[in-house]
């Protein structure tokens, strides 16, 4: 890869656990569906996506059809994807259960099991080969 110039930045690519959006399923047609999702950080950080151009890479929280795939691909949306389970003991598990509580001093509350550090060893693993796909010189990678 080439460098870019000093002092320029190509785009954002914001990573986040969740895309923000959330995939559902509309009950009379069984289709996908795309809504935004709500909570501080899309909140806060949708207005620097929607501006700039860049990358939001994060789990969809469901398999993208065909369909839902391009739509997240005109919204600069980048799905990583996961396995379930994965996710499940990645998120619940070892992000809430232990590391939450150590980085907020309540350790008397935290527990570690070695199958969900597994976990989270792949997740984050998985999140770093989308973003090295992705990332161009000059990009700033900017993970919440």
């Amino acid at each position: 890869m080439a460098e870019a110039p000093e002092g320029t930045m190509r785009r954002p690519i914001l990573v986040a656990n969740r895309l923000p959006v959330t995939i559902g399923v509309d009950p009379d047609t069984g289709q996908q569906t795309l809504t935004h999702s709500v909570g501080g950080l899309v909140t806060g950080l949708r207005p620097l996506h929607e501006s700039s151009g860049g990358l939001w890479v994060g789990y969809p929280g469901a398999e993208p059809d065909e369909d839902v795939r391009r739509q997240l691909t005109e919204h600069n949306l980048v799905p990583v994807e996961l396995d379930p389970q994965d996710y499940e003991d990645y998120y619940e598990g070892y992000s809430n259960d232990a590391i939450w509580p150590l980085f907020h001093y309540f350790t008397e509350f935290g527990s570690f099991v070695p199958e969900q550090f597994e976990a989270y060893r792949r997740v984050n693993q998985r999140f770093a080969d989308v973003i090295c796909d992705l990332a161009e010189p000059g990009d700033a990678v900017w993970v919440t």
